[in-house]
């Protein structure tokens, strides 16, 4: 059975949106259009907040471009292929890691190549990620990077995880450690029966929760 992908297409052209659609639909059937955006700022906020596998993101639009958008999403997961009608953006679309950079009017064998590329890549995530996770599951240890190495930490000492800028702090019953790691990374490898994230900034280990207030406080074991 093939993996659904989620995907959003990107365009202030509403032509160019049903043409991808289309094609999109015709070309595949494990790929869901997850949704249609014709300004940078909802489709921003999807990007954010949802898993998104494949971005379809024209460049020039009203208010920011494409790429504009794309770098205030710095770690962004989805694979990003640059659908315009402009040649002249290639350099700085790829120094965004993006998978492919299409030109319009659109032309099926080209697009189904990048597009091919793009999947070919989002499922090789998929299966390191799933990979991981079932490390994890069988470990009693997790190797915490940080700037001066790896700490490794029993999986049963940590009692949460925090936000702290670009990097996450990590509460154990004996020490803090802070991490080079992004909470959304250990949010992706981290699937223990006994951690929930909890709130964007808290990954907390169940163990160690003393007390729910109705209020949707959470109180810790460290208080």
């Amino acid at each position: 059975m093939k993996r659904q992908l989620n995907c959003i297409i990107v365009d202030d052209e509403p032509k160019a949106c049903s043409q991808l659609v289309e094609l999109i639909e015709e070309l595949y059937d494990n790929i869901h259009i997850a949704g249609v955006y014709t300004g940078w700022k909802d489709a921003y906020t999807t990007l954010q907040t949802r898993e998104i596998d494949i971005a379809l993101v024209d460049i020039q639009m009203p208010g920011k471009s494409g790429i504009a958008m794309l770098k205030l999403l710095p770690d962004l997961k989805a694979e990003i292929i640059f659908i315009t009608a402009d040649p002249t953006h290639a350099i700085e679309a790829y120094s965004l890691q993006a998978s492919g950079y299409v030109l319009k009017p659109l032309e099926e064998a080209v697009f189904k190549r990048q597009f091919d590329s793009a999947i070919e890549r989002v499922l090789n995530k998929h299966a390191l990620s799933d990979q991981t996770k079932q490390s994890v599951l069988h470990t009693t240890k997790i190797g915490v990077p940080n700037e001066q190495g790896v700490d490794y930490l029993n999986v049963s000492d940590i009692i949460y995880f925090e936000a702290f800028a670009r990097y996450t702090k990590i509460k154990a019953c004996s020490k803090e450690v802070i991490s080079s790691y992004s909470i959304g990374k250990f949010s992706s490898i981290l699937q223990h029966d006994s951690f929930l994230q909890v709130h964007r900034s808290y990954i907390i280990n169940l163990l160690y929760v003393e007390q729910y207030k109705k209020n949707g406080v959470v109180i810790m074991s460290d208080k």
